[in-house]
């Protein structure tokens, strides 16, 4: 095939700098399903593709006649702010609807949160192990990601004075594991916490924080929202909470006033439906879903909390050892390092899948690691 002719007046900006091509492993996913051969995937990551029941009439809250009126409010519909007040409430923090600012998703929190708090050339403080996504999100804004160990004990060590902020998940995605009261906080600048999987607490610690929605003693910004709540990743609305010392915290939502209003993307529609039914009856998605991932981490190491678990019932350290497992027992996972734990031996594993699917996966983990010569599916 002749190569394609590119356009040398055509330049793309340099945030998009990543490698594009595809790894061992999503190559290997590809020729699996180009042949037909089937394989479990202990790696989905969507609610919705796993068989929840959900409600019959969950889509009914989108039929109301007030969706038909555009009257934007750039930190978003009142009742769809008072509904995510409410919501804290049950959690036994108090939020001021005013401190409320709706975006369509918490990805897009974070790129508001970065506009609002740093310049290009700053760096943003992010947890290891982690999901694999700070760094795009900050790339995508010329900012620079500085890991730090999430069990961190110190934030000084990890600090410079180009450090605009730090990001704290919590609960931890892949680890499960919740912030204790005892680790300390970063007090001299702002904190980031994510808290999409706070309400899926499966073996909380009884040291575990609470939601940091209130937290007074520095500037701190807490991001959850309806794809996780909900189990609805397609009903984009996500959420900042802004919360901490006066007159800093009343600035910060008045500045992230001015920049959601340049975008105005939370849906109306998906406001009010939020606001009417599923943020209000959420358990009814919830506790089918919270009973999947009890019986699922039977199969994982120790969880606390979240959508994934660790398991050293296999090792895959890198994309290359999860192909090699893939094509001895036809089981997907997720090495390790694609979470940034190069230095633990451990697969990560999804607990949304389908129970059955699971277990067989588990069953086969389990001949693969005792056999000798292992079969192939």
């Amino acid at each position: 095939m002749a190569q394609e002719e590119q356009n040398p007046r055509v330049n793309f900006s340099r945030r998009l700098r990543w490698d594009l091509e595809a790894n061992s492993l999503a190559e290997a996913v590809a020729r699996f399903r180009a042949a037909g051969r089937p394989f479990l995937d202990l790696t989905v990551s969507n609610p919705t593709r796993v068989d929840l029941p959900y409600p019959e009439d969950w889509l009914d809250a989108l039929r109301d006649p007030r969706a038909l009126a555009y009257d934007p409010d750039p930190r978003g519909l009142r009742l769809a702010r008072e509904a995510v007040a409410a919501y804290y409430a049950s959690l036994g923090a108090t939020v001021h609807p005013d401190r409320i600012i709706l975006t369509a998703s918490t990805s897009e929190a974070y790129s508001f949160l970065f506009k609002l708090l740093a310049d290009p050339g700053d760096e943003i403080l992010t947890p290891t192990p982690s999901y694999p996504l700070f760094e795009f999100l900050a790339g995508l804004e010329h900012l620079t990601t500085i890991d730090y160990p999430w069990d961190t004990p110190d934030f000084d060590r990890w600090i410079s004075t180009r450090t605009r902020a730090a990001i704290l998940v919590h609960p931890n995605n892949p680890t499960g594991r919740f912030w204790r009261r005892s680790q300390p906080l970063p007090e001299s600048i702002p904190l980031i916490a994510d808290e999409v999987f706070f309400d899926y607490a499966l073996h909380p610690p009884p040291n575990a924080c609470p939601s940091f929605a209130a937290r007074s003693e520095s500037l701190t910004f807490t991001l959850s929202g309806l794809s996780k709540i909900c189990a609805l990743p397609q009903m984009k609305l996500g959420w900042i909470v802004v919360s901490g010392p006066e007159p800093d915290a009343r600035r910060a939502a008045e500045q992230l006033e001015l920049i959601a209003d340049t975008y105005l993307s939370a849906s109306t529609p998906i406001q009010l439906a939020a606001a009417t039914r599923w943020l209000p009856e959420r358990h009814r998605i919830q506790a089918p879903l919270l009973e999947r991932l009890l019986y699922n981490s039977r199969h994982t190491d120790p969880v606390e909390a979240g959508w994934t678990g660790l398991t050293s019932v296999t090792t895959p350290q890198s994309p290359h050892d999860a192909v090699a497992l893939l094509e001895a027992c036809g089981v997907l996972v997720h090495p390790g390092a694609f979470f940034g734990l190069q230095r633990t031996p451990c697969a990560v594993i999804s607990l949304l899948t389908r129970p059955d699917i699971a277990d067989e996966a588990a069953a086969r983990l389990s001949r693969f690691r005792t056999a000798t010569s292992p079969p192939s599916y």
